[in-house]
Order: C-alpha cells, then structure tokens, then sequence
C-alpha cells in the first residue's frame, strides 16, 4: 500500500479518492426484491407440491397432465421475471 492511499487521518483512500464506503441503494433493492421473489416462489412451489395429490384427486388427471401443471408455474414465472427485470433497468 502506497502512503498516499492513505488520507491525513489514517483512512485509506478509495480509487475515487472518498474514503467514506457508501451502500449501494440500488444493489440492496435489487438483492431485496430478488430475494422476496424467490423465497416466495419457493413456498408456493412447496404448497403446490403437496396439494398435487389433492388436485389430481379431485380431477382426475394423468401424471403427464400434473407434469404439464407444475412446469406451468415455471412458465408464468417469465413474464414475472421480465417485467421485475424492466422495473429495475
């Protein structure tokens, strides 16, 4: 480390020359809402997963049918992702 990385009192300088370190409030927002979105996309496929035994019951569908069924949810996650991906540009 070179001397005059060093400020006068003893804080070491950034490449911009502050030697405040500032959050990012564009970065936490967007690990904020990108964490929400995937825990609760994990707890509706954890409920979806035990309710298929129910909905398959019930309606009396094949398991390629309840196959087509939960790869829907990954499907009407897309557009989901795109439009949170345009909100955060």
């Amino acid at each position: 480390m070179l001397s005059e990385d060093i400020n006068a009192n003893g804080q070491q300088l950034t490449e911009n020359g502050n030697s405040h370190k500032r959050l990012n409030k564009y970065a936490c927002a967007s690990v904020l809402a990108a964490c929400i979105v995937s825990s609760m996309f994990g707890y509706v496929t954890g409920v979806m997963s035990g309710a298929l035994l129910f909905i398959q019951e019930d309606l009396k569908i094949s398991d390629l049918q309840i196959q087509l069924l939960v790869g829907m949810a990954h499907l009407c996650s897309l557009p989901g992702s795109e439009l949170k991906a345009l909100v955060f540009v």
